[in-house]
C-alpha cells in the first residue's frame, strides 16, 4: 500500500514535511501545495523555490504539483523540475476555490473539456516528465465524471488521483467512493484514492469495499493524527510526548524559517490537531495557544508552558487593575452610576439617553464661554436635539468637542476654531 501527503496550501509546504518526516518517519510519497509554473526562460523563485529546492526535501520522495492552464509554460516547468532531480509532475484539476476555478485553473478547468483535451494531450506529448493529475468528479454535478473520465481514460497519464467529490461541494458531505470504484475498473493507468480517511476504520472500509486499492492520498485525516500513515502499516498509535515533540519542532522550524509569523501558520495546523482530542469543542482554543507560543518566541529559553500560563494570567490581571482604577477615575468625575459602566475590557462605554425625544450626553466640566443656557438644570446634561432637518448628527459631533472643558485643547483637525454656540434645545 502507497501511503501519501496531499497537498494543502500554507500547511503541507516543505518544513511541514520535514518535520512530519522526522517525528513519524517519512511516507512512500509527498506532493507539494500547488506552484505556479514560471514564464517560458525563467525559473522558480521566492516561496515556489523553496518548495522545490532539492536541499529542503532530501531523502524524501517529493511530487510538484502545478497549476496552470498554460502548455508551453507546464512543460517548461516540467523541464526546470526534471534538470533538478523529480521523476514526475502533478497537475492539479481538483481545488475548489472559488478564486482559482473563476480563472479556469483547478476544478474549474473541468468546466471546458475540450481546451482540457488539447491541454492534457500536448503536455503529455512534450513534458520530460511522467504526468499524473489530481482531479474531483466535476464541478456541480456527479453526472460531468462520465466525460471527464473518458477524457482521461484517452491521455496516457502517469497515474490519475480521485477526489470522490464535484467543486461545489469543497470538502463538505460523504465522498461517493462508487465513482473511485469505476475509476478503478476503466482506467488504463495507475488509480490513488483521496478523501476523508481520518482513522483505521475508514481505510478498513476502503480497502474491504475497493480490494484493487494500491495508493491512498492522506490529506486531513493525517493532520490530525500525524501517527496515521503509521498506524495503517501496523505502527502504534502517537504518544502524548511524540506529539508535544512534534508541535513544538513544527514550531521552532517554522520560526526559523519565517520569524515571528510561525505563530499564524500554526493555526493552520491547530484547527486540524485539535480533531485528535476527545473533546475538540474544549480542546485549547487557537487564542490561547497564540498566547503561549508567542511567549516562547520572545523567551525560547524560558520555562516552559506553565510560567506562560503564569505569564499570560500575569497580564490580564494587569488589564483588570486598570480597568477598576479608571472605573474609580470615572467615579470621581461622573459619580457612582457612572462608574459601575466602566469594566468592559478597561474602556469606557458611555450611556446615550433619549428622553422626550431628545439626546443627552454628559456635560464634563462645561464650557465657562458658554455660560448657564449650555447646561439643564436638572440633571446637569447638555440638551441637544437628537436627529435635526439640518446637521442634527454633525452638530453633535461639534458639542462633543466643545464639552470637555477650558484646559482641553479642541480635537479636530487642523487648527483649532472658535466653538460653535450651544443653544437650548428647541422646545
Amino acid at each position: 500500500m502507497i501511503l501519501s501527503l496531499a497537498p494543502m496550501e500554507g500547511i503541507t509546504g516543505h518544513v511541514f514535511r520535514r518535520v512530519h518526516a522526522e517525528c513519524f518517519s517519512a511516507l512512500d510519497c509527498y506532493y507539494t501545495p500547488f506552484l505556479p509554473p514560471p514564464r517560458v526562460g525563467n525559473r522558480f523563485g521566492g516561496k515556489a523555490f523553496k518548495e522545490v529546492d532539492p536541499v529542503n526535501n532530501q531523502g524524501l520522495n517529493v511530487v510538484p504539483q502545478l497549476m496552470s492552464k498554460n502548455a508551453d509554460e507546464f512543460v517548461w516547468a516540467a523541464q526546470v523540475l526534471a534538470d533538478m532531480g523529480y521523476r514526475e509532475v502533478n497537475l492539479n484539476l481538483g481545488c475548489p476555490s472559488g478564486t482559482v476555478v473563476a480563472k479556469g485553473k483547478g476544478s474549474g478547468f473541468l468546466r471546458n473539456l475540450d481546451e482540457l483535451e488539447a491541454f492534457l494531450s500536448d503536455v503529455c506529448e512534450r513534458s520530460p516528465l511522467p504526468v499524473s493529475v489530481k482531479t474531483r468528479l466535476g464541478l456541480e454535478s456527479d453526472n460531468e465524471y462520465e466525460r471527464v473520465l473518458d477524457l482521461y481514460c484517452r491521455m496516457p497519464l502517469a497515474e490519475l488521483i480521485v477526489h470522490p467529490r464535484v467543486q461545489k461541494d469543497r470538502y463538505t458531505g460523504s465522498p461517493r467512493k462508487e465513482f473511485y470504484g469505476e475509476t478503478l475498473e476503466r482506467a488504463p493507468f495507475p488509480v490513488a484514492y483521496n478523501g476523508d480517511i481520518f482513522d483505521l476504520e475508514d481505510m478498513d472500509a476502503l480497502v474491504e469495499a475497493y480490494p484493487g486499492t494500491r495508493h491512498v492520498m492522506l490529506g486531513r485525516g493525517l493532520l490530525a493524527n500525524p501517527a496515521l500513515a503509521r498506524m495503517v502499516k501496523g505502527g502504534p498509535a502517537a504518544t502524548a510526548a511524540e506529539l508535544q515533540r512534534f508541535h513544538d519542532t513544527l514550531f521552532a522550524a517554522y520560526a526559523e524559517e519565517i520569524g515571528g509569523n510561525a505563530v499564524f501558520r500554526m493555526k493552520e495546523w491547530w484547527f486540524y490537531a485539535k480533531c485528535a482530542f476527545a473533546d475538540p469543542a474544549n480542546a485549547l482554543s487557537p487564542t490561547a495557544l497564540t498566547e503561549l507560543c508567542s511567549d516562547r518566541v520572545s523567551d525560547p529559553g524560558g520555562a516552559g508552558y506553565g510560567a506562560k500560563r503564569n505569564g499570560r494570567a500575569e497580564r490580564l490581571q494587569g488589564v483588570r487593575r486598570e480597568a477598576e482604577l479608571q472605573r474609580d477615575r470615572e467615579e470621581a468625575r461622573h459619580g457612582p452610576a457612572h462608574g459601575r459602566q466602566v469594566l468592559a475590557g478597561g474602556r469606557v462605554r458611555r450611556r446615550r439617553e433619549v428622553r422626550e425625544g431628545q439626546r443627552l450626553r454628559p456635560a464634563r466640566g462645561g464650557d465657562p464661554r458658554e455660560g448657564p443656557t449650555a447646561r439643564d438644570d436638572q440633571d446637569g446634561r447638555v440638551r441637544v436635539p437628537a436627529r435635526g432637518p439640518r446637521g442634527g448628527a454633525a452638530r453633535v459631533r461639534r458639542l462633543h468637542r466643545v464639552v470637555p472643558g477650558p484646559r482641553r485643547a479642541l480635537r479636530g483637525r487642523g487648527r483649532p476654531r472658535a466653538a460653535p454656540a450651544v443653544r437650548d434645545a428647541p422646545g
